[in-house]
């Protein structure tokens, strides 16, 4: 999706240049600016593919404002847009590398959507060689595909590397030429056997593995003896995506954009953000436009900064002092296919974010039992008695205990058991780490006395737990 910032100094152009523009580039619009050095400011923070811009302007001027664009970004699409009778600026024009030139009174839906749509098929052709999942043809011989009948894609949820080593060891004994992509988590297979045969005898190689190793996979193929193995290629990973979703929300996500913008507030406000963090994660695997995916996923943070500013929650102990610095480290992230990196900080910040709102919640509750459960959310995993809590807080351990119980409806140690069985739960069924790893990272030394307590918390053993919750 074209992402574009419009610039004009009133407000009647501003929305006139909006309208002109169809519905599907027009979810793309992310910004207006009132002058040239508005528009700047906004590029910055923005980085937008195509700038429509009036040219004459208060404060900086079109021109100007595309000479410094061009000095930030040689490759910026910029359509200028100017009154009749203004000759002097678009013989300027001429020499700025203007993508386009248009009169106003002769601008029309058809001309700048026929524009926009040029623009937007150059990026996308552009950019699809770069893409991570495409990086599979440069180290295979590309001739191959078209020798064999099926392509079979199969997306791996794994946590472990070493998974990986076993399912290349299983599959150099089957007839199909294979290709494992670590960073984005997919095996890819082209085969002589039609799909539904290779993909039924890769599952059975996947499920062999499944008996020692927790993961979840998805597949989905088709047949490439005729077509675009690109094309092709595209719409197995957008199948595998609709089965993923199809898995967790059970309906199948036709825009992630709109998606985000229907249901993201639900999401934070019933505290299930990790829920939503997990399918933008997914999505960002197997989507094909990276640059969607980086306008995805900026998108959210911005949402979840909103919800802050609106909730009053403190939005530095979920983004850290410096908003933009996470932006940034998007954009070198998806600029260098660090897919990897990119949704390890999405779950930092969504942890980040349900903590702050778990403790937000209980800003009613006693001073010292809100510096209590702050405690326990950061150092859990540490040895924790109460009586290094009643020091900690400066007050008397009889105290403390009454009026934590009185605030939280549990005693201390109660709690304490709570909120560590509850992260355990979530290390068995997002992680693969064994149980004594798990029985460590929230401070039991000893991981029979931890499994005991599991057993007695939940009312099942920490394996079985594992195993339901990966169903």
């Amino acid at each position: 999706m074209l992402k574009i910032l419009i610039v004009d100094d009133e407000m009647i152009y501003r929305q006139h240049i909006e309208s002109l523009i169809n519905d599907e580039n027009r979810r793309g619009i992310i910004g207006f600016a009132t002058n040239g050095k508005h528009a700047l400011e906004q590029y910055d923070l923005l980085r937008p593919d195509v700038v429509i811009s009036d040219v004459k302007m208060p404060v900086m001027n079109g021109i100007e404002m595309s000479r410094k664009l061009q000095d930030i970004n040689p490759d910026v699409n910029i359509i200028l847009l100017t009154a009749y009778g203004e000759i002097d600026y678009a013989i300027q024009a001429v020499g700025c590398n203007i993508r386009k030139y248009f009169l106003k009174h002769k601008l029309s839906e058809k001309s700048l959507n026929d524009e926009l749509e040029k623009i937007n098929a150059e990026i996308t052709r552009n950019q699809c060689t770069g893409l991570k999942h495409l990086c599979v043809y440069k180290e295979v011989n590309f001739n191959t595909f078209f020798t064999q009948n099926s392509l079979s894609v199969f997306y791996l949820d794994v946590n472990e590397d070493n998974i990986y080593s076993k399912i290349e060891l299983d599959l150099k004994r089957q007839e199909v030429f294979y290709y494992i992509n670590k960073e984005s988590n997919l095996l890819l297979l082209v085969s002589s056997m039609e799909y539904s045969q290779c993909i039924e005898h890769v599952n059975n190689v996947l499920h062999k593995i499944k008996q020692s190793h927790s993961f979840q996979f998805y597949a989905a193929g088709t047949s490439i003896v005729h077509g675009d193995i690109n094309k092709k290629y595209s719409h197995v990973l957008a199948e595998l995506f609709d089965k993923v979703t199809l898995g967790i929300v059970g309906e199948k996500i036709k825009s992630m954009d709109k998606y985000i913008d229907d249901n993201a507030l639900e999401y934070l406000s019933d505290k299930h953000v990790m829920k939503l963090a997990s399918i933008i994660k997914h999505y960002l695997y197997l989507s094909m436009d990276i640059v969607d995916a980086e306008f995805i996923i900026i998108k959210f943070y911005w949402v979840v900064l909103d919800y802050c500013k609106s909730n009053l929650l403190d939005e530095s102990r979920i983004f850290g002092n410096d908003i933009n610095s996470i932006l940034s480290n998007v954009k070198e992230c998806i600029k260098n296919n660090d897919l990897k990196k990119i949704t390890q900080n999405l779950m930092q910040i969504c942890m980040n974010f349900e903590q702050e709102l778990f403790l937000s919640e209980y800003n009613f509750y006693h001073k010292k039992t809100k510096q209590a459960l702050n405690i326990v959310h950061r150092h859990y995993m540490e040895k924790i008695t109460l009586d290094h809590i009643a020091q900690e807080l400066d007050i008397s351990k009889g105290y403390f205990c009454n009026v934590f119980k009185k605030d939280m409806g549990k005693s201390f140690i109660e709690y304490l058991t709570m909120y560590r069985i509850k992260t355990a739960k979530t290390l068995l069924s997002e992680t693969d780490k064994k149980i004594y790893e798990i029985s460590q990272l929230v401070g039991y030394d000893n991981y029979q006395y931890f499994s005991l307590l599991f057993k007695k918390t939940v009312k099942m053993w920490p394996v079985e737990y594992r195993k339901i919750s990966r169903k």
